[in-house]
């Protein structure tokens, strides 16, 4: 729909100048819930406080409460995708997978 592309871009706009309240406000107004969700998905990929993060959902629980849970698992999401787990440390030598490493008990 062309009137939900025009919002997207005033959206994209005002996620640039840091009006997270508006951003909220006119993606009520994106009647298309995917572009939508993906436009207040961008808004909340570049929020990094959680007190801000906390209020972006306030204000979508406020303008489009049906849309929450798929925007916060979007987010979450790519943050793992970020920053992937680390693996756990594995033995390098088979001594230390026995457990014999750098124990020196026998006498």
């Amino acid at each position: 729909d062309t009137s939900d592309d025009v919002i997207c871009i005033y959206v994209h706009h005002l996620i640039q100048k840091g009006f997270v309240r508006l951003v909220a406000l006119y993606c009520n107004f994106i009647l298309n819930s995917t572009k939508r969700i993906d436009c207040y998905v961008l808004l909340m990929n570049g929020i990094q406080d959680r007190s801000d993060r906390e209020s972006c959902i306030e204000l979508a629980f406020q303008y489009f409460p049906d849309d929450v849970e798929v925007i916060t698992r979007s987010v979450v999401e790519n943050i793992r995708m970020l920053n992937p787990p680390s693996k756990p440390q594995t033995a390098t030598t088979e001594e230390e997978g026995r457990g014999e490493g750098g124990d020196n008990n026998h006498q």
